[in-house]
């Protein structure tokens, strides 16, 4: 009779367990917070903060006028519209996204609106530039600036167009 009721005993213990280690959605997500907050504390966090807040978009003033340009180091993309030799020290950002498909698909559209030279670069993130123009000279990247923004051949996402100066 004693034994009886320490294997019942040991049968309540182990249900117990089992049912207090089940994964539940909550389980799932706190997981998912803790690896973030690691994520953030860690070296590549530092790194790519550091990256991110010398992209951010500085003020130049061209001509008199206010203009928003990044200095960001970028690469072409391959087979993406253009060899590395095409990128000049000014280009116009038409469009920003973090798949090369998406890019693509503007790329496609804005070179069927009259804008024949259009490419995609990358950053280190990787995040992909939908290049409308690229120029050596900061004055013809403004002229192409100007037009996309009071004329755009498409609604254009917020921050764009900005100019873009090659590291």
């Amino acid at each position: 009779m004693k034994h009886s009721h320490i294997y019942v005993l040991l049968i309540v213990l182990l249900l117990s367990a089992f049912t207090a280690c089940r994964t539940t959605e909550e389980n799932y997500r706190q997981a998912y917070e803790k690896a973030i907050e690691r994520d953030q504390a860690g070296l590549d966090s530092t790194i790519y903060n550091s990256i991110r807040r010398a992209a951010r978009p500085a003020q130049v003033v061209v001509d008199g006028d206010t203009v928003n340009m990044r200095r960001e180091y970028v690469r072409v993309t391959e087979n993406e519209g253009t060899t590395p030799d095409n990128l000049k020290m000014f280009s116009v950002v038409a469009g920003q996204f973090k798949q090369v498909f998406h890019a693509r698909s503007m790329r496609n559209r804005i070179i069927d609106r009259g804008y024949t030279k259009a490419f995609i670069v990358e950053t280190r993130e990787p995040l992909y530039y939908v290049v409308a123009l690229s120029s050596d000279t900061l004055a013809e990247a403004r002229q192409v600036l100007d037009q996309l923004s009071t004329n755009p051949p498409f609604t254009l996402r917020e921050p764009c167009p900005w100019i873009l100066r090659r590291n």
